[in-house]
């Protein structure tokens, strides 16, 4: 349902877009992203599909990840939770580009 909605929108019109899994058993594992992500990121869609999301963040952010999605996986099972965060994605190429973070539990 989810992919098929973002396959279809042109890439001005959607921004860069992943599903990552929020279970324990693959926890941060990227699952979708489209071509303005890809794009964005300089990284192939096969290169980051069934990788960390943590590939795509600053070192210091990626130490320290994985306790903030623990605590996420704990409080979006109990509320619907959205959060909004600015962060910087890590492009293949080593160069920072700042970004909004869109956070939601589907």
């Amino acid at each position: 349902m989810f992919y098929e909605y973002f396959n279809n929108q042109s890439p001005k019109d959607l921004k860069g877009v992943l599903i990552v899994s929020g279970n324990k058993s693959d926890m941060g594992e990227i699952h979708y992203t489209n071509n303005a992500l890809s794009e964005l990121s300089g990284y192939q869609k096969s290169e980051l599909i069934d990788n960390s999301i943590n590939i795509l963040m600053p070192k210091m952010i990626q130490e320290v990840h994985d306790h903030f999605f623990i605590n996420f996986y704990d409080q979006s099972r109990s509320t619907n939770l959205i959060k909004i965060i600015n962060n910087f994605l890590l492009r293949k190429d080593k160069f920072f580009v700042p970004i909004f973070f869109l956070i939601k539990s589907i």
